[in-house]
């Protein structure tokens, strides 16, 4: 494959259609070479306002990575990656050395503005696939939103450009999601003032009233629902629904997502199921376009079966990760930041034929 170098893939013209087309167990083996990368000796990031000037480059020591939701082909082996095809992607990030970990602990002590810039970065690759016919979605944090708003203007960019999910976090009273993380204020009405097309990132996760429980979105759903309905609304403020990846592994593969955590018992497993399976059925009796991406790895007809509302067929249904779980395809691209390195690194890329934003 000429546009995988050293386990990274460049995104020139000629990889565009792979990655629209793309089936799971393609993801697989690009994944595959990216351990080149994840698994060499680890490397120390560096200081923070370095990295994030270099992000998009392949010699960065953080690179921008794609996670893929598959959805299964109807009547397929879901043993099989070659039956999952690839329905978007999420923007994230890996260490050389870093493993299958997105690297949040230097994630979380960035400065609000180095979050910001980090984030902004995000969007123009984002911007850069959806001109191309690619979904990738980055995460955004509702405390950044207004700001990232007026620097993607700078740029030309809109949020009908992208992309994004809104994302779970807040920041603390330094400006930095910190650890343990800041977690962001209960979702409410006002993402109908804010938002527009977003995805809902890590539903389902502690009680249902919680931040981000099932009763919270479901009632969301329903508001959404009735303002469309009585013309408030140009458009959905949010598409999709993700569930996050505590109660959905619960439910399709009776297990923690985090290997060091307790395991949840046979019982908590059953009732995250049903729990999965009622909220499911309530978004879509309320909106039956409604979107849902699962963060769980289901790849067997008794995983999938745990939770039948959730057919991995539906054209409304995917599954994050699939037969990759955390493995993801490391990317690098062109950058228009400033600078002789800027000047170089777009000097490589149009000789590929790209250039981010051009």
């Amino acid at each position: 494959m000429a546009f995988m170098v050293g386990g990274i893939m460049m995104l020139a013209k000629e990889v565009f259609n792979p990655l629209r087309c793309a089936t799971i167990a393609d993801c697989l083996a690009w994944a595959t070479e990216a351990r080149a990368v994840t698994a060499a000796d680890k490397v120390d990031p560096g200081a923070a306002a370095d990295i994030i000037g270099q992000l998009g480059r392949p010699d960065c020591p953080l690179l921008m990575a794609l996670h893929p939701d598959g959805r299964l082909r109807e009547g397929a082996d879901p043993t099989d990656p070659a039956n999952w095809n690839v329905i978007g992607y999420e923007i994230l990030a890996r260490s050389i050395g870093g493993g299958d970990a997105f690297p949040f602990p230097f994630y979380a002590k960035l400065s609000r503005p180095e979050r910001i810039a980090w984030t902004l970065e995000c969007a123009r690759l984002s911007a850069f696939l959806r001109a191309r016919g690619i979904v990738a979605k980055f995460n955004v944090q509702a405390c950044d939103f207004a700001e990232l708003t007026q620097h993607m203007a700078a740029l030309g960019l809109r949020w009908s450009h992208v992309h994004y999910e809104l994302a779970e976090f807040g920041q603390d009273a330094d400006g930095c999601i910190g650890l343990p993380p800041t977690k962001a204020a209960p979702l409410d009405n006002t993402v109908f003032d804010f938002y527009k097309d977003a995805a809902l990132d890590d539903c389902g996760e502690g009680e249902p009233t919680s931040a981000r429980g099932y009763a919270t979105v479901l009632a969301l759903v329903q508001e959404q629902m009735e303002r469309l309905g009585r013309g408030e609304l140009q458009g959905k403020a949010f598409h999709t629904i993700k569930i996050d990846s505590v109660p959905a592994f619960a439910a399709f593969n009776h297990r923690h997502p985090n290997p060091s955590a307790p395991p949840p018992t046979p019982e908590s497993c059953t009732a995250a199921a049903a729990a999965l399976s009622a909220f499911v059925a309530g978004v879509w009796q309320l909106d039956p376009d409604m979107q849902i991406i699962v963060e769980a790895t289901a790849t067997t007809k008794e995983e999938l079966a745990r939770v039948p509302e959730l057919d991995p067929s539906h054209p409304r249904v995917s599954f994050q990760g699939c037969h990759l779980r955390a493995q993801a395809i490391l990317v690098a691209y062109p950058s228009n930041g400033a600078g002789t390195e800027h000047a170089e690194n777009v000097k490589w890329y149009r000789a590929c034929g790209e250039c981010l934003m051009a």
